[in-house]
């Protein structure tokens, strides 16, 4: 269903590298989901190599250390109406429906796929973490080892690259990014995004808990998954990578293009429901009570925000506050809304997935 989708952006290859090792929980960490807390993208805009493009909104983002507690986003602080992550069986979960053996783009000489801009190879920390995703489901089908290793390739790209901050992992994009076909801002490198964060949740989870993956590499990738959730909980904070806030209604937006003036970002719908994902994923690994709350708040903010993204009789707008319409993200918008009822059971986004199809058939 949404492999027709993305198939433009994927590729992939094959690596056997060990994963770097992630920083442990510390005790006496609020978030540790041990304790008592037990919560296709970029396809709108242009990309360029750093330096040649003017700056305009997009500041670059600086890294600093340490960790105040008041920088996370709490429960209290958004809207919620009680959706669960729910057990659903296996061929609806997350990325299951998405299963790939050959790349569609460049990788490199380790086998991980990678981004041209102006002639040069990036990493794409959604393009990476979405193959990995697809190769994964593949491993699971057709049992090939080859599938495995390029999935688990991906994955430790992700770790080895990963920036710090906030006691919490962001995984950078090193080109600039314009949006200027929407609103004008440009992403100056390097900048992070809720997308891709919420896809590199889902991969490390998903490996984690993959029993063919030996035990010492598990625990990596958990504690990986970890590093990364909590970089979910923290609020935009200026000179550090971000890419949750609330809104003025109180609804919770994991942000795809976070804007250094943060209401100004750019609530594209896909976006927020592929990072929301990745929280899925993470409560089936760890149970946090946590996760499921963040859960609830992100799926809220898509049942809400369906309404305001519909066009009656037509295509569904990319983002919230543009006028962005594409029958390719329309489509995504339909597999997605039938996902979460999947995942939370409940019937109102089966009919919004059906009311965007009757608008304009995917």
């Amino acid at each position: 269903m949404l492999r027709l989708l993305l198939v433009g952006i994927l590729g992939a290859g094959v690596l056997s590298a060990a994963p770097a090792t992630a920083p442990a929980v510390q005790p006496g960490d609020p978030e540790d989901v041990s304790g008592a807390w037990v919560v296709a993208g970029g396809g709108e805009g242009r990309a360029y190599p750093p330096g040649t493009r003017p700056r305009r909104d997009q500041r670059a983002t600086t890294v600093s250390p340490g960790h105040d507690p008041s920088a996370s986003i709490r429960r209290a602080e958004f809207v919620r109406s009680g959706l669960r992550p729910g057990p659903v069986v296996a061929e609806w979960l997350p990325w299951r429906q998405l299963a790939m053996t050959r790349p569609v783009g460049p990788v490199d000489s380790a086998g991980v796929r990678m981004f041209d801009v102006g002639g040069r190879l990036y990493d794409h920390p959604v393009i990476q973490s979405q193959w990995g995703l697809m190769t994964l489901e593949a491993y699971r089908r057709q049992g090939l080892p080859r599938l495995l290793t390029t999935a688990r390739a991906q994955a430790d790209r992700q770790v080895e690259r990963h920036v710090t901050s906030r006691r919490a992992w962001f995984f950078p994009y090193r080109f600039d990014f314009a949006l200027a076909r929407r609103h004008g801002f440009v992403e100056r490198a390097p900048w992070y995004s809720g997308m891709a964060q919420g896809e590199a949740l889902s991969l490390f989870s998903q490996l984690a808990q993959l029993p063919e993956v030996e035990p010492a590499a598990r625990q990596v990738y958990r504690s990986a998954a970890r590093a990364t959730f909590r970089s979910l909980l923290r609020r935009p904070s200026r000179g550090n990578p971000w890419v949750s806030m609330v809104d003025a209604r109180g609804y919770l937006w994991l942000q795809e293009y976070p804007n250094r003036k943060v209401a100004a970002s750019d609530y594209t719908f896909n976006g927020h429901v592929f990072a929301l994902l990745g929280l899925y994923d993470y409560y089936r690994l760890t149970g946090s009570r946590l996760a499921a709350a963040l859960f609830d708040g992100a799926a809220t903010t898509a049942l809400h925000y369906a309404k305001v993204i519909r066009r009656p009789g037509g295509l569904s707008s990319y983002c919230v506050p543009h006028n962005v319409f594409r029958e390719h993200y329309h489509s995504i918008h339909i597999s997605l809304l039938r996902q979460l009822h999947w995942l939370t059971g409940d019937q109102r986004f089966s009919a919004w997935a059906r009311r965007f199809s009757a608008d304009s058939p995917a």
